[in-house]
């Protein structure tokens, strides 16, 4: 812990081997301080975690910490629990929606920020992202769009159009709901 007393931790620190890939998609290093302190709540627990930190602290980099954290879970437990053999360079296949992470913002500007950055950074995983806003809804037919939110690894969204979602649940919404993470 001395370590992190003025110094962040090097990303690849926190990544096995076998999960180098995830470590590349981050656009920093290292983890500050403040993100540091967060590891072990993040990478060693299932609980829930409440970050209350000024703008520009880090907190969506701990929201991505926690998204890459189920995609490197979904791959130990695809890979039989992680033990050893595999040989599979990390990049294990799982069924793309089968789990997702929400990430709501209160305006459609940070949506879109977030879905730049982030369909350039988890499609070289071969994740997929989608945006959850009025717009976007209105690009696709209903039908195309529940699809999309179905097979989605992280679903990026304005508060209103999850809720409008979520209230209008139903049989051809059965995707979004149940699986996230």
């Amino acid at each position: 812990s001395s370590s992190t007393s003025s110094r962040g931790i090097p990303i690849v620190n926190v990544f096995p081997r076998e999960n180098r890939d995830l470590a590349r998609s981050f656009p920093f290093a290292e983890f500050n301080r403040m993100q540091a302190s967060m590891l072990p709540a993040l990478l060693h627990s299932r609980s829930s975690v409440v970050v209350s930190a000024p703008t520009g602290a880090g907190k969506t980099a701990l929201f991505s910490l926690a998204f890459v954290k189920m995609i490197r879970d979904l791959r130990e437990q695809i890979a039989g629990g992680g033990g050893g053999g595999g040989g599979g360079g990390g990049r294990h296949r799982f069924q793309s929606g089968a789990c997702k992470a929400v990430f709501i913002a209160p305006l459609k500007a940070i949506v879109n920020e977030r879905m730049t950055d982030w369909k350039r950074r988890y499609s070289a995983l071969g994740l997929k992202v989608v945006e959850l806003t009025g717009d976007s809804a209105r690009e696709w037919g209903a039908r195309d769009y529940m699809r999309m939110i179905d097979s989605a690894d992280l679903l990026v969204a304005t508060p209103e159009k999850l809720e409008s979602i979520s209230r209008r649940f139903n049989a051809e919404s059965k995707g979004l709901l149940p699986p996230i993470s």
